[in-house]
């Protein structure tokens, strides 16, 4: 009987490679073999990318660096600008105390009609007592310094009836009928964040009665009933034009009005925005882009408001008048052909009265102007500040982030560059087990071809040979080979030139991966420590002196600057290292005594300490007898 064709001889072995990046074919004819090394390329391919990637979080690194670098600078530079300001400050309110100590006697005897007159206008406004304005005042009024830092009330300049004076009582009621109650009490605020803490609503759009100028009014029991105006000074188109110059109340230079002829309408005494008096704080800098309140409040309720002495002089003036004008015997246009008549409307809220003594010479008022600015430039260089620390922790986030990124990047790297390694390893041994079957040039030995089984015909008695191969699957190749030692060692040989191959890409990718690991390293580490490298290019003669040493019978100096030097010994001692002292420097006696010249530069940076703990008192002092001295010369051109 006879074998079935599909039946494996006993004596035959079966090998099968399944899923396997490298198939291994075996062809009858040419008994060759070939190696397709995808696993070798995708390692090497795999090598490329993570030193692509090193190279990427590096550069990162690096750019966040700078960036905290710059930062950090520039918060220095506006620090060291802000303490500037503060000398130049506090010099101009030593100026402005000599002076209020040299008129305190003065003031006692002055005229106390504008007093009376302010009082006369904040009790016209606290009888009003369900208005926003009188409710707002009363809180100023009984709480002044604590209300001042209210979210509330700490944006509020004041009511528009307390930012202005006039020289004249009937010129105070003309310009109040001219602007009405309700803007003589609108409350006046520097920025739109101002106005909406004023007044809040709730998801349906109503008012919050519990919040706002509602609730502070419900809490003193006055209810706030109808409207109020607010003005936001930030919200309004400031003077785009020029000052009348050298002027200490910095009037604005409107050109006069003239008449087809060519000459100023007779009775025209000015503009109704250059005549009232403002506040020398409020002359400069009142908001954030540096305007005053002339220029903006004051220029957007009057514009270019004509002031006339009677009604007889505003009729030939008509033609001149854009944006109306009033006279002192009651006559009021408000705009161009719209006239105002009748009887005058007694308005009880009105500008107070300026004290005709209460003019300040312009030394004054140019150093008040002068420390506005520099108060306005403090609280910008504040604002730039509080931006730039911001950004600065923002960029302090991101570069630890990155940095602890790139660590565990290095460790999944190194993981994977490590099983690699145990890999080509274990497949050396196998080479060295078999060396006897690698060609001198590296070529394969050719395999031998597979058994053969005998099996007779069933209609011959003679036996015929012929090749059993199982049908191939699907995705796998599968190759019976004889179970005699040649064909092992052929498997072996295969199996050693695969891993000598991969071995010798892992060993580059390996070696390039490390060296890209410690470039990354040493770019962090230079960003942390930067005097390191400084440290170690110099540590042989920073540990030898100051300013040199004594070499072969010569005087040698250093090759870095003692200022150099003085800046990386701060930042060794600031991280907390040991600085570099060579001992053996105190045992030195030469003719040029090298020794002296560190025990004297000791005695300078001991004398300087000293000298910068007394440098305080010492400038305070200065700054006495140069007081002193001016207020003597003043007193000897007095008398």
């Amino acid at each position: 009987m006879f074998q079935p064709n599909n039946q494996i001889s006993d004596h035959t072995k079966s090998l099968s490679i399944q899923d396997s990046p490298a198939l291994t074919q075996v062809d009858e004819k040419e008994t060759s073999l070939v190696v397709k090394d995808g696993m070798q390329n995708g390692g090497f391919a795999q090598a490329e990318s993570i030193i692509y990637y090193t190279k990427k979080l590096q550069d990162d690194l690096q750019m966040m660096g700078m960036k905290i670098k710059q930062h950090e600078d520039n918060i220095k530079l506006l620090k060291s600008q802000r303490n500037k300001l503060d000398d130049s400050i506090l010099d101009l309110q030593v100026i402005l105390g000599k002076y209020h100590t040299s008129t305190a006697s003065k003031i006692e005897n002055e005229d106390h009609s504008h007093c009376k007159s302010e009082e006369e206008t904040t009790k016209k406004i606290l009888q009003r007592e369900k208005s926003a304005a009188g409710i707002l005042w009363q809180l100023k009024t009984r709480h002044g310094t604590q209300a001042a830092h209210l979210t509330l009330t700490k944006d509020v300049l004041g009511i528009v009836a307390m930012l202005g004076k006039v020289e004249d009582d009937n010129l105070s009621r003309l310009l109040s009928e001219y602007l009405g109650v309700d803007t003589m009490l609108s409350i006046v605020c520097k920025t739109y964040e101002g106005v909406k803490a004023l007044e809040t609503y709730d998801n349906e759009g109503c008012i919050k009665k519990s919040s706002g100028l509602h609730g502070l009014g419900a809490s003193i029991g006055r209810t706030l009933e109808g409207r109020f105006q607010v003005i936001c000074l930030d919200n309004l188109r400031p003077y785009a034009g020029e000052f009348v110059p050298d002027d200490p109340q910095r009037r604005l230079d409107l050109l006069k009005p003239r008449l087809p002829n060519g000459e100023c309408p007779p009775g025209f005494l000015g503009y109704a925005v250059n005549m009232i008096h403002v506040d020398s704080t409020s002359l400069f800098c009142v908001t954030a882009s540096g305007h005053g309140l002339r220029e903006t409040l004051f220029y957007n309720l009057f514009c270019r408001l004509q002031v006339y002495k009677t009604r007889a002089d505003m009729v030939p003036a008509l033609p001149c008048i854009s944006d109306g004008a009033i006279s002192l015997d009651g006559g009021m246009i408000r705009s161009t052909g719209v006239f105002s008549l009748g009887n005058r409307e007694d308005v009880d809220v009105r500008f107070p009265k300026l004290s005709v003594i209460s003019s300040l010479p312009e030394t004054y008022l140019d150093s008040e102007r002068q420390i506005n600015e520099l108060k306005w430039k403090k609280e910008k260089m504040q604002e730039d500040m509080k931006r730039e620390q911001a950004l600065l922790d923002n960029a302090k986030f991101n570069f630890d982030r990155k940095k602890q990124d790139f660590l565990k990047f290095l460790a999944d790297s190194s993981s994977y560059a490590t099983q690699h390694q145990f890999q080509a390893a274990a497949q050396s041994r196998v080479t060295s087990r078999f060396p006897h079957i690698f060609t001198p040039f590296g070529g394969l030995p050719s395999l031998p071809s597979p058994r053969t089984t005998q099996r007779r015909h069933p209609f011959s008695s003679t036996p015929s040979s012929s090749s059993h191969q199982s049908p191939p699957a699907a995705n796998c190749t599968i190759v019976f080979f004889s179970s005699t030692p040649q064909s092992i060692d052929a498997l072996l040989l295969l199996a050693a030139r695969t891993s000598q191959r991969l071995q010798e890409r892992t060993r580059k990718s390996t070696s390039m991966a490390g060296q890209a690991a410690k470039s990354v390293a040493k770019t962090i580490g230079g960003y942390q420590y930067p005097w390191r490298e400084k440290l170690a290019k110099h540590s042989s003669e920073l540990s030898k002196g100051v300013w040199g040493y004594w070499h072969l019978g010569a005087w040698k100096p250093l090759g870095i600057s003692a200022r150099h030097r003085a800046k990386i010994r701060r930042e060794v001692l600031l991280a907390g290292q040991d600085w570099p002292y060579d001992p053996a420097r105190k045992e030195m006696r030469t003719k040029r005594k090298g020794h002296k010249v560190d025990r004297i530069a000791a005695e300078k940076r001991e004398n300087t300490a000293k000298l910068m703990v007394k440098m305080p008192q010492m400038l305070l002092d200065y700054k006495k007898r140069v007081w002193e001295k001016r207020m003597k010369e003043e007193e000897k051109n007095k008398s």
